[in-house]
């Protein structure tokens, strides 16, 4: 079905429609802004390969999607989870792609959106600015981790590609191999690590996700302060309830 849904997408743009658009651009955008939308269809046609810098708001989200099979797989790479799509003649959907959260406004070339399109789109943009993406890095089997999410209600905060498990990597902690796995599926650049918060009650588990690069927040459910730096690693923060956290940095539960 990919297949046949990707000759559909390239039938849709012909060569008359190609000048035309193009001379369009040239004329009311300006040189620069019609040089990126070529290299943009180029890319699209040729490589496949989705143009990051261009189009990544938020380490999930992606605004113009329009690719096939092998740009979707580089989206999945990079842990995007939502688009917003503005061409109607390139409904990803039709590509079978699993997504979870996907944002379509069907307009024709350069198009204006209607308002309540735009306004739409802007809730949905919003809405995925705010949204808290969340991974977990577990020395338990697979099977003991979803377990215990689905009981305390937990396993909607985690897609499954963002839960490593006993089965994901080869040495446990303080090895920081589990939490460099659960990093690499949030899509983050390496100098957003220590943006990111790792939870740890275990002094093994702070050593980890310090040689991770991650900012620890000790939780002082099983050990004290000094308990969960006794191996060398001081969290950068400790608490002793996920509520006092949220307080601390200023999260609304």
């Amino acid at each position: 079905m990919i297949q046949e849904q990707k000759t559909t997408r390239e039938a849709s743009l012909n060569v008359m429609k190609f000048f035309r658009l193009f001379y369009l651009r040239l004329t009311t955008q300006g040189a620069r802004t019609t040089f990126l939308w070529l290299a943009n269809v180029l890319n699209r046609y040729l490589i496949d390969h989705p143009i990051r810098r261009l189009c990544q708001v938020t380490p999930q989200l992606f605004v113009g999607a329009q690719f096939g099979e092998r740009g979707w797989r580089v989206l999945k790479r990079w842990g995007i989870s939502a688009v917003v799509n503005l061409r109607k003649e390139f409904d990803d959907i039709d590509l079978d792609i699993d997504l979870d959260r996907y944002h379509y406004i069907p307009t024709e070339d350069d198009n204006t959106p209607t308002l309540d399109e735009l306004r739409e789109g802007v809730e949905f943009i919003a809405a995925e600015i705010e949204r808290l993406e969340a991974a977990a890095a577990s020395g338990a089997q697979r099977d003991d981790v979803w377990a215990f999410l689905r009981m305390t209600k937990l396993d909607t905060l985690f897609e499954e590609q963002r839960v490593i498990t006993r089965q994901d990597f080869t040495h446990a902690k303080p090895n920081p191999e589990s939490f460099e796995a659960a990093f690499g599926t949030l899509g983050l650049a390496d100098e957003d690590r220590a943006q990111v918060l790792a939870f740890e009650d275990d002094p093994k588990g702070v050593v980890s996700a310090k040689a991770a690069g991650l900012y620890v927040c000790g939780i002082t459910s099983r050990y004290d302060a000094g308990g969960l730096a006794r191996d060398g690693s001081a969290p950068d923060l400790v608490r002793g309830s996920y509520v006092e956290f949220a307080a601390s940095l200023g999260i609304t539960l």
